[in-house]
């Protein structure tokens, strides 16, 4: 068993400068993970020989964006946004092997991309937006390899891709009571080729706190880099080289009612059909790991929501949710997708508005995992504190996460040995932000 093996550590950065009709941003965000799941064959923290270093994975990402927005005389807007990031993950993986070396997974990505948008209004009753995108991932870049005393590469993978897109969206006006929002969008990437999505909405106000939508959309996503070409030179995993992008189609029903000033709801019904889904599985050829398009997968469920505000102080809100997401072939209900989950939610404002508190409940019903069995459902319970303004610029949030120390466990991937992975017990989060 691993103890005391599992840590986190997270920085984010955040800044922007603007003047006139021209702002630049930067962001920066990074994750490090000790993990103490042993995913891979890694051996875990507790049984590997003093002195080696725990299984742990670093994240990072960088983004400079150049926004350029303005509004001209006639309503219309102009919207240009230029961006460069640059993300990088590396993985410290242990193995008891004779020779005592650690593997490491290294990845590097580069892109830049170009979002330009314009929208207009050529009647009273009409409100179009045009747009474009390009994204050229010139690096994507993934290496795996043992590191000295006995340095091997199983992996040196180096790749590009690009993407482009087109669309056009139109908010019409039909009636007073009735709008109908309606899209397409035209993709095409290096990967995938070219695809068709369209959108559309109606809705309809039968009085005026009410509201009725009828939406349909689809959409589509093409595979990554990991997903096609990684693999630790055939141990545990080997490369897909070829998938299909998944294909989404969705349809959905809502209901919103304001009652009075305190009381709001939500109803939706909703359903789903993806094809194409790509997902990890084994090969039983050869009982490698590897990326596949695992057929058609249909869901369709319900979502209630309730906002009761009691006054100026404290506010609930409340919500549930019904789904069934099943393999449209064997009629399996697809891992890892609960049947039913609940959240209630108590907030607090105090101190004109300085402090806050808010409890939450989370529930969630049983799973499946992938070995055929399921856990348990579970309750938890978290409470935050949030202080705003207590000093100019600088909010201070805390937190006790699994507020009550329940024992719970969430479905594990194909790649650990474990049918599920036990969850924190009762944890704590501080955070401070300033803005300048």
């Amino acid at each position: 068993m691993a103890q005391r093996a599992d840590g986190e550590w997270n920085r984010r950065l955040f800044g922007k400068i603007g003047k006139g009709d021209f702002s630049l941003k930067l962001s920066h965000v990074s994750r490090n993970k000790i993990v103490p799941t042993a995913s891979w064959g890694q051996d875990f923290p507790g049984a590997a020989t003093p002195g080696r270093t725990n299984n742990h994975t670093l994240d990072e990402e960088t983004s400079v964006a150049l926004v350029y927005d303005h509004d001209f005389s006639d309503f219309s807007n102009l919207n240009i946004h230029l961006n460069y990031s640059a993300y990088h993950s590396e993985g410290i993986y242990n193995y008891l092997t004779s020779w005592g070396s650690l593997n490491k997974d290294v990845a590097n990505g580069k892109w830049w991309s170009l979002d330009p948008s314009y929208t207009f209004s050529p009647s009273a009753a009409h409100k179009l937006i045009v747009g474009a995108m390009y994204k050229d991932y010139f690096q994507q870049d993934q290496s795996n390899f043992d590191l000295p005393p006995l340095y091997f590469s199983y992996l040196n993978d180096k790749r590009s891709a690009s993407a482009s897109a087109v669309y056009i969206n139109d908010e019409w006006m039909i009636t007073d009571r009735v709008h109908l929002n309606a899209g397409i969008r035209y993709d095409h990437d290096s990967q995938a080729g070219g695809t068709l999505s369209p959108r559309v909405a109606l809705i309809y106000r039968p009085v005026e706190a009410a509201s009725i939508k009828l939406i349909y959309g689809e959409a589509y996503r093409s595979a990554n880099a990991y997903e096609l070409y990684y693999h630790d030179g055939l141990n545990t995993t080997k490369p897909a080289m070829n998938l299909k992008s998944e294909q989404n189609r969705t349809i959905e029903l809502v209901w919103e009612q304001q009652w009075d000033e305190r009381i709001a709801t939500t109803v939706s019904l909703y359903n789903y059909k993806i094809k194409n889904l790509i997902t990890q599985q084994l090969d039983p050829a050869d009982g490698l790991m590897v990326f596949v398009n695992q057929g058609k997968v249909d869901g369709r469920g319900v979502e209630l929501g309730t906002d009761l505000k009691w006054n100026d102080i404290f506010s609930t809100r409340l919500s549930y949710s019904y789904q069934q997401a099943k393999n449209t072939q064997s009629g399996t209900r697809r891992v890892n997708s609960p049947a039913h989950m609940g959240k209630a939610q108590v907030l607090g404002s105090l101190l004109q508005d300085r402090l806050s508190a808010g409890l939450e409940l989370q529930y969630m019903s049983p799973r499946s995992t992938v070995a055929g069995g399921q856990t348990p459902a579970y309750t938890i319970g978290n409470l935050t504190l949030i202080g705003q303004h207590l000093v100019k610029g600088m909010e201070l949030r805390a937190s006790i996460y699994n507020l009550l120390d329940k024992t719970y466990s969430d479905p594990a991937g194909v790649e650990h040995t474990q049918q599920s992975i036990p969850q924190a017990g009762r944890n704590y989060h501080l955070a401070v932000s300033y803005t300048f």
